[in-house]
């Protein structure tokens, strides 16, 4: 990635996939190997995030937590919560 104004460049390695929110302010970069997806926001955090499948829904990123076996859901600007019906 590289900043258009200042000329910054952030390495972020290769990729096989990546996925954008609607806002394209938040992206889901994800890795074969080693396994790993990383959440970047608009403010240049970047998160690594325990899944293995996940879809943005506007501009929040739902996702299947593995560990607890839950739907999980990261809103932007938010942290991470539980999904609610």
């Amino acid at each position: 990635r590289i900043d258009l104004d200042t000329g910054d460049r952030l390495e972020l390695g290769v990729a096989t996939g990546v996925a954008f929110s609607q806002s394209r302010t938040r992206v889901l970069v994800s890795r074969s190997y080693p396994a790993s997806y990383d959440l970047l926001e608009a403010d240049d955090t970047i998160t690594e995030v325990p899944f293995g499948q996940a879809y943005f829904v506007g501009d929040d990123l739902y996702f299947i937590d593995d560990t607890t076996q839950t739907l999980r859901r990261s809103r932007a600007g938010g942290g991470w919560s539980p999904s609610r019906s």
